[in-house]
């Protein structure tokens, strides 16, 4: 919009231009992010030179999606379509060239959670005597002390690591302040 036509829109809107541009204008933080969005992609495709000299208002995100196929085709397998790999018949384990393929998420390892019993509280509140008087939160070296102190009397809290030790200690110092 030109300047004369933004004045008398906003004369007959009965408001100032700054106050226009303020309220009316805000959609231009998320075109903004669109524009930016679309320059990222470009620089992260290697297409940064095929759209030289060209606004990023004018660059359609689907001419960029599709000037590059491998992209093309996973957009299309998220979209729920068969997903189209080309040349499976090469096995070499080149690890060179992975732009474009599909990484696979390893699935994690299941842990079985295991309950604190009594005893181990209790050893644990042995242990961290000090912190819990001094109501202090233990650290790595308090954790490692109170495992190699179980180890030795030959406890049950050396077959927890340190985290566990930790989280659990925290939580009775919580529950003691309630």
């Amino acid at each position: 919009m030109k300047d004369h036509e933004l004045e008398w829109l906003c004369t007959h809107l009965g408001h100032t231009a700054s106050i226009h541009k303020l309220h009316y204008r805000a959609t231009s933080g998320f075109i903004e992010r669109v524009n930016i969005g679309k320059l990222m992609l470009l620089q992260d495709l290697n297409l940064a030179g095929k759209y030289a000299g060209q606004r990023l208002q004018d660059i359609d995100i689907t001419d960029v999606i599709n000037a590059r196929p491998d992209i093309a085709l996973q957009q299309q397998d998220q979209e729920g379509s068969k997903f189209m790999k080309g040349d499976d018949d090469d096995d070499d384990d080149d690890d060179d060239d992975d732009v474009g393929k599909e990484t696979v998420a390893k699935k994690k390892e299941h842990i079985q959670r295991q309950r604190w019993t009594t005893e181990e509280e209790r050893e644990l509140e042995e242990l961290f005597k000090e912190n819990f008087k001094l109501k202090k939160n233990p650290g790595l070296k308090d954790c490692t002390s109170a495992i190699a102190k179980s180890r030795k009397k030959k406890g049950l809290v050396q077959k927890r690591s340190w985290e566990t030790i930790k989280k659990k200690v925290l939580r009775m110092m919580k529950k003691t302040d309630d």
